[in-house]
């Protein structure tokens, strides 16, 4: 057993950590306590979205809500004198409503609190107490209180309304209100209209009921019975006692001196049949029908009273209740028509734009691929356009009805690599295949299945075995497997012989779990031990070559070898593949002269020549590796059946020519595409793999990859992905890799000097920054991909956040280091693109 680093043990090979607890401090204990109070907090959160949403609290909810606005009511119908149980009822319903709304104010805080429904509960609440015993024996029952009555009448109806817009809810448990577990687009638009239109207008019926009744306050009161009074009494006056009158008359006047209405005129009728008229004090009105004429019951007798303030009171409040109706209803209109146009109509305008401009493209791009069929189309769309009685709604639904047959159908044709299906291409014999495969140029001809295993099925019996050979080797070497099993892992330090071992060990590691033959035979070992020779002789040397020579390859085929572990390849990638990437890995560079493309290009070398510019050192590398499998020496591949060989030289042919950065920028979109396309599915998977529910990959995420496009995609992707992957290590291993690079490129823009040709923007030493030029890399080249990939695995994430803090490294070295050092201004505007870049990474670095 070997101490190693933070008080780990190797044992065997293996590593064991045991961590010695460090001493706590205040701070520790203090964040404790805020993650103890918020994971209580997020489980109170829980149970009370929990208990919202159950069906009998919300039936119990519903029950004290329509007990709450009519019990009081039906207690005066039914005629029961004693209160003592309609109390104890608005008790229980004041602590259910209580206990409803913290409910929702814990358990909804951000969609609840202060909004709508968080009020109008708030005011239904405080309205239960207005009907106890207690506080209607403090409101004034006389008779001549009446206004005062209807006062604290209205205010109670008033409050109790805030509790008629909880109705609402009732919509849930209508037919076609009740939510679904996959629904579409226009449902989720039509349940979130109904809610808007429903609750609107429960507003604008509570407004009604609370505001139009207030006009009557001030109109003059129908159960007046005193002008009746005062004329039977002059009648009876002027019959009996007729010397009284003119008192009675005074009297008269000096009753309504402080009214609004009053009587300017008296007619009697007396004993002997003779008529007077008296005029009293205060005017006639101007217009007649502001007359009100009173007679007694005998109908002799009558008075004649002035009601042109009343009439004009009732008119205003007539006109304030017509405008208060038309204003109810422009206004309600208004917010219904806006609320329509925000949730269907501003969406739906948006998307039949967006069909009119994407469509045309489509249309265009697809042109040569639809012959007739694209001009019939044409034709119906240009009738369309001419018919004058057709609305634009139904043109573009048309539109994108065609646009989406012409994807279905591109999709169809991109889709089917090969002309037979796979049923079609069983019945055919060995011949017939043949001649396909021939005459198709294409692998896909090969029949599903043919490509080797996928998952584990492929792994061999022998396989605790074949990890103690190579952990074996890996120790007489002087590779620990703690080092090993690290990104910290250096191959810069490591001589030829350790530098072999781990080559051979990781093609012996897949070769052998693919299950392939003849696996830990001598025989092989020795032939995949000259293969790695071989392929190292095929490097030049560092000092032509600072960079790409055998110590970068060998750094690849390890970081590569330890993607596959961290991202659980062996759930979506054969072992037959991730042979063939591992054996890509090892000659990804082989004849690299520490040149670029674009020099080759430029120079019109003879690669560029030989492969008419098109990647000529990646193609380069593959035959040169391929030469050296050839070799009976070194034929790696030479126990491999046909089928099988033809799918390990396919895919370390692809994923080689992907590692020209011209390609680059082709594989990032790809990956976010895949991201983007799939967004749900992988949120769902990392959020389980974050939460320690669920390894990666989920189930439903190594299916995906599994699917053909897909698992190409990967395969071209991974070996690009580990050959950049130096900004991604730690701190020391990127700048000694950086360090490399800059210098190859340096030499390489001497040459260009040399030659006098254009100097390519990173080769010139004199111009260059090392540190600036590291920062705009992985800004603008390697962060995209690192993102990309993250997002695709979560396991890989530490990469990213390693490339995040080796760009504060360049950073600060260029900062520091840089002379003349560079200004304020400088610095704010680099590190106002790292902060940018930051907020693109929504992860917390850890």
């Amino acid at each position: 057993a070997d101490a190693g680093r933070n008080g780990s043990i190797t044992v065997g090979g293996r590593r064991s950590s045991l961590q010695t607890p460090e001493p706590r401090t205040p701070m520790l204990d203090y964040e404790e306590e805020e993650t103890l109070l918020s994971k209580v907090r997020e489980k109170l959160q829980v149970a009370c979205r929990k208990i919202n949403r159950n069906r009998v609290f919300q039936t119990a909810m519903f029950t004290c809500l329509f007990a709450a606005l009519f019990l009081p009511d039906m207690w005066i119908l039914l005629d029961i004198t004693s209160n003592a149980v309609l109390d104890i009822f608005l008790c229980v319903i004041l602590v259910a409503f209580t206990i409803e709304f913290l409910v929702q104010v814990i358990g909804l805080t951000k969609s609840y609190t202060c909004k709508f429904f968080f009020w109008m509960d708030l005011i239904g609440v405080l309205s239960v107490p207005l009907d106890h015993s207690l506080v209607m024996n403090a409101l004034p029952m006389a008779f001549d209180n009446a206004v005062v009555m209807r006062a604290a009448r209205m205010a109670k109806l008033g409050a109790r309304a805030g509790r008629f817009t909880k109705l609402v809810k009732l919509l849930r448990f209508l037919p076609g209100f009740q939510e679904q577990g996959s629904v579409g687009t226009a449902k989720v638009i039509s349940g979130k209209l109904n809610m808007a239109l429903s609750t609107r207008v429960s507003c604008l019926i509570i407004v009604m009921v609370m505001v139009l009744p207030l006009f009557e306050f001030i109109t003059y009161p129908e159960s007046d019975f005193s002008m009746k009074m005062w004329v039977e009494l002059l009648d009876n006056t002027a019959q009996n006692s007729p010397n009284g009158l003119m008192e009675l008359l005074s009297d008269l006047e000096a009753f309504y001196s402080l009214s609004d209405h009053y009587p300017f005129e008296a007619h009697c009728t007396f004993v002997n049949h003779s008529t007077a008229t008296e005029q009293l004090s205060r005017g006639a009105p101007a217009r007649e029908r502001s007359q009100l004429l009173v007679r007694a019951n005998s109908g002799d007798t009558y008075l004649k009273f002035n009601f042109k303030s009343p009439q004009q009171i009732d008119a205003l409040c007539n006109c304030l209740l017509i405008a208060t109706i038309m204003i109810l209803m422009l206004a309600s209109g208004l917010v219904l028509t806006n609320s329509v146009s925000s949730i269907v109509l501003v969406p739906l305008e948006l998307l039949l734009s967006n069909v009119q401009k994407i469509a045309s493209k489509i249309f265009s791009s697809v042109a040569s691929m639809s012959g007739k069929a694209n001009r019939e189309d044409d034709e119906d769309e240009d009738e369309a356009n001419e018919d004058p009685g057709g609305g634009g709604f139904g043109n573009e639904t048309q539109l994108l009805e065609k646009v989406l047959k012409k994807l279905a159908t591109l999709s169809e044709i991109t889709a089917n690599k090969s002309p037979l299906d796979a049923e079609a291409f069983n019945k055919l014999n060995e011949g017939d295949r043949a001649l396909l495969q021939g005459y198709s140029g294409d692998p896909a001809a090969v029949p599903p299945g043919a490509e080797g295993g996928t998952g584990n099925s492929g792994e061999s019996a022998d396989q605790e075995r074949l990890m103690e050979d190579i952990d074996k080797a890996l120790v007489d070497a002087g590779i620990s497997w703690e080092d090993f099993d690290s990104w910290d892992f250096n191959v810069l330090k490591l001589g030829d012989p350790a530098r072999l071992s781990v080559c051979v060990g990781i093609l012996k590691y897949f070769h052998c779990s693919a299950g392939l033959g003849g696996d830990s035979s001598p025989e092989w070992t020795a032939c995949c031990t000259r293969f790695v020779e071989g392929a190292a002789r095929g490097y030049l040397n560092p000092t032509e070559v600072p960079y790409h020579n055998w110590a970068h390859a060998v750094d690849v085929t390890f970081t590569l070898f330890r993607v596959l572990s961290v991202a659980k390849a062996e759930h979506f990638l054969g072992m037959l593949e991730r042979f063939a990437l591992a054996v890509g890995a090892v000659g990804h560079d082989m004849g690299h002269p520490g040149l670029n493309n674009a020099f080759l290009v430029e120079t019109s070398h003879e690669l560029a020549i030989t492969y008419n510019d098109q990647s000529p050192l990646e193609n380069l590398h593959c035959a040169r590796l391929f030469e050296l499998t050839r070799q009976p020496t070194s034929a790696l591949l030479a126990d491999l059946p046909r089928t099988r060989y033809v799918e390990v030289r396919r895919v370390c042919i692809e994923a080689v020519l992907h590692t020209d950065y011209q390609r680059h920028f082709a594989l990032v979109k790809e990956t976010q595409t895949l991201h983007e396309m799939n967004g749900e599915l992988f949120d769902a998977s990392e959020e389980m793999y974050r939460a320690s529910c669920a390894e990666f990959p989920s189930r439903e995420v190594a299916d995906f990859f599994r699917s053909a496009d897909v698992k190409a995609h990967l395969q071209r992707i991974l070996l690009h992905f580990c050959d950049v992957s130096n900004p991604m290590k730690p701190r020391h291993l990127c700048e000694a890799w950086a360090g490399l690079i800059v210098e190859e490129f340096f030499r390489q823009g001497d040459r260009e000097k040399a030659l006098a040709i254009p100097v390519q923007p990173l080769n010139d030493r004199l111009k260059v920054n090392k540190a600036y030029s590291q920062m705009g890399f992985i800004e603008f080249f390697i962060a995209p991909l690192a993102f990309a990939m993250a997002r695709l695995m979560p396991p890989l994430d530490c990469l990213a956040e390693a490339m995040l803090e080796n760009l504060e490294l360049w950073f600060d070295n260029w900062a520091e280091e840089t002379s003349p050092p560079p200004d304020l201004e400088q610095k704010a505007k680099v590190r106002d693109r790292i902060a940018k870049l930051m907020t693109k990474w929504p992860r917390q670095i850890s």
